[in-house]
């Protein structure tokens, strides 16, 4: 505000898998005299960071803050990400799967590919050795 920003875009974590989106929604709701537009990416990952540098490039050719969600949106529609999971233990911790199921794929070296979905949430691809 102090420098004159009237509209903050806060490009989130997939809400399939974080809470940040709807605690950015409502702490852009709790802000007064700026607009909080948040964006849930649908994914968790280094293209994350490539929203936010072409929201940036937008905003700098003069582009309204509807205007680049609606852009953000559009591109999220043909991009996605893929997670090879090394260690099962991690999945194993989170639920994801049984420790028997941990123990199998260790012994047999199987690495998921795991993929998030239009829903935002990451499921099983394929599992590869």
């Amino acid at each position: 505000r102090e420098q004159g920003y009237t509209d903050d875009i806060v490009i989130n974590l997939s809400r399939g898998i974080s809470g940040s989106y709807p605690s950015a929604t409502q702490a852009g709701e709790m802000v007064e005299d700026i607009q909080v537009h948040t964006f849930d990416s649908r994914l968790a990952a280094m293209i994350e960071g490539s929203f936010a540098i072409y929201a940036a490039q937008l905003v700098q050719k003069g582009y309204k803050p509807d205007d680049i969600i609606n852009e953000l949106t559009e591109i999220r529609q043909h991009i996605g990400a893929y997670l090879i999971v090394d260690d099962l233990k991690n999945l194993q911790k989170s639920g994801r799967i049984t420790g028997a199921q941990a123990w199998v794929g260790t012994l047999l070296k199987m690495k998921p590919v795991l993929r998030f979905e239009e829903d935002g949430k990451i499921h099983p691809h394929e599992k590869v050795r």
